[in-house]
């Protein structure tokens, strides 16, 4: 039995995936995941510039950003290291801290405020519907997800489940 091609094997969001971007706000979530360590510290969320272009240029790394990027009432704290946790040091003997921002946000507050104002703009309103058909719609599978590049593997996509999967309790 052959297997569609595709061209993404992983899902866009994993726990994994998640606690990349929030280590330093919820570093006992990352030990029970990682077996009791953190993660190599060259491998973590050390700068959002390597982490956008990680996602630019590595066919393996597609992460979405997640809600506390947006979340303006909690100051972009999770790009703060404000416990002092030691996750070690870089190959470039420089120790993980806070995530270095953007040269154009004087702090991670002001880095969040930028991106929630991103995504209440117009330009937003008038284009998240193509992201919502790309993520829930008719571009998750068959030709519209070939031309949008989008060809996941089918057990990931939302088309996967059926209503048969499904256990109803009555209970």
């Amino acid at each position: 039995m052959s297997h569609p091609k595709f061209m993404y094997g992983s899902h866009y969001s994993t726990p994994g995936f998640v606690l990349y971007y929030l280590a330093r706000l919820y570093p006992h979530y990352v030990l029970c995941l990682q077996s009791g360590r953190f993660d190599h510290p060259d491998r973590m969320f050390n700068s959002v510039a390597d982490a956008f272009k990680n996602c630019l240029n590595n066919m393996s790394d597609f992460k979405e950003l997640i809600p506390e990027f947006y979340d303006v009432s909690a100051e972009g704290k999770f790009l703060m290291n404000n416990m002092g946790i030691n996750f070690g040091y870089r190959h470039n003997y420089v120790k993980v801290g806070d995530v270095e921002l953007p040269p154009w946000a004087s702090s991670p507050k002001e880095f969040v405020e930028k991106l929630r104002e991103a995504l209440e703009s117009e330009y937003v309103s008038r284009n998240l519907h193509h992201w919502i058909d790309f993520i829930f719609g008719y571009k998750q599978k068959g030709e519209e997800a070939i031309k949008a590049h989008n060809c996941k593997n089918l057990n990931l996509t939302y088309f996967a489940l059926s209503h048969t999967d499904i256990e109803w309790s009555t209970s």
